[in-house]
């Protein structure tokens, strides 16, 4: 470690140098030496205090450095410099490091978490910790980032709570076949500005737990969900209280179609200045499914569904819409939606 000039003064324990409790009641403190003689342990105090600061930085800023000399020379530019460097090494040291070409990682049943999940062999066990090491390790540059998950059975989905730092893409795909999530409260879940594209052959069920959302997908508070579904690669409704569930701000998008595989209290529910867009494309409802209301729209909350097909109808309220909010069908009329029961208009909601 190169020589730092700005030395601690009187820090030995033998050092005369009068007490904290002492201190904090002597005139001097506000006051200063007025005339007479100046007491050592009082001043070697002073001078200690207000010297100390100084020299602990200048300390750090050594230890950050370790080969470049902190001299007591008057230059001032030459130590704010030095005190830059140490500062950009520290921030650098503690940054994320940018990538510089796309990212993946791999889930599998028969993974581990405490793996590196580069590779299909040396795969993560469970969702979440795929989407944490992305969210939490890289700046994206830019970059698509990919959670590749192995067809199989898991527990949970997985939280995405912050943006993905440098503006690269976050999707969790399927490889190998279906993947069933059979999760407790919720399945995928975006809050915070956090964003999350899903593509690929997912089954989602849903167990009832006390306080949570309990639906398939919620995004909240600036939160972004993105479900995309080609021939083959359709994500599944399963057993839910409701399935699609933004609110708070949150947005929730489809397009490309869907599979709503099991009954649920809710299909849509939109609130609290929520959007959702589903896209122009088919949604197969299968066959006998049973909805308390398919969709509601309430406090301020968009949907937009125009141009959809539905492979069958189903048994509910087709719709509820209040609170000054929207569900444009793209004048789809009053039987559009699945159901079996008209649908209703309060406080404000329109319905067109």
């Amino acid at each position: 470690m190169a020589k730092n000039d700005f030395l601690a003064f009187a820090t030995a324990a033998t050092a005369l140098v009068e007490d904290q409790a002492s201190w904090e009641t002597e005139p001097v403190v506000s006051d200063g030496f007025q005339d007479g003689i100046a007491d050592a342990a009082k001043c070697n105090k002073a001078w200690r205090q207000a010297g100390f600061p100084g020299a602990s930085v200048s300390e750090w800023v050594n230890q950050q450095l370790l080969t470049v000399p902190i001299p007591d020379d008057g230059d001032v530019q030459n130590w704010v410099d030095n005190f830059d460097a140490a500062l950009r090494k520290v921030i650098g040291s503690i940054a994320k490091p940018k990538l510089t070409s796309a990212l993946t990682v791999y889930v599998s049943p028969s993974g581990n978490d405490a793996h590196d999940g580069l590779t299909p062999a040396t795969a993560f066990a469970t969702i979440q910790r795929g989407v944490d090491y992305i969210l939490y390790n890289f700046d994206s540059n830019g970059f698509a980032c990919t959670v590749s998950v192995a067809a199989g059975t898991y527990a949970a989905g997985a939280t995405v709570e912050a943006p993905l730092t440098g503006h690269g893409s976050l999707t969790i795909t399927t490889t190998g076949g279906l993947v069933t999530i059979n999760a407790l409260g919720i399945g995928f879940f975006a809050i915070g500005g956090g964003v999350l594209n899903l593509q690929g052959n997912f089954l989602v069920n849903v167990a009832f737990e006390t306080g949570a959302p309990n639906a398939v997908l919620c995004a909240e508070v600036a939160g972004r969900i993105n479900i995309w579904g080609a021939p083959g690669q359709y994500f599944q409704f399963g057993t839910s209280q409701q399935h699609i569930y933004p609110a708070a701000g949150g947005y929730i998008g489809s397009s490309g179609g869907y599979i709503i595989a099991a009954s649920a209290n809710v299909h849509w529910y939109a609130s609290q200045g929520a959007t959702m867009l589903i896209s122009p494309a088919t949604i197969t409802v299968a066959p006998g499914l049973t909805f308390g209301t398919f969709a509601i729209a309430t406090e301020v909350a968009v949907i937009d569904c125009g141009g959809l097909t539905f492979t069958n109808s189903a048994v509910g309220t087709r719709y509820g819409v209040s609170g000054n909010s929207i569900i444009n069908t793209g004048a789809g009329g009053e039987s559009y939606l699945p159901g079996s029961t008209p649908g209703s208009k309060a406080t404000g909601g329109q319905y067109y």
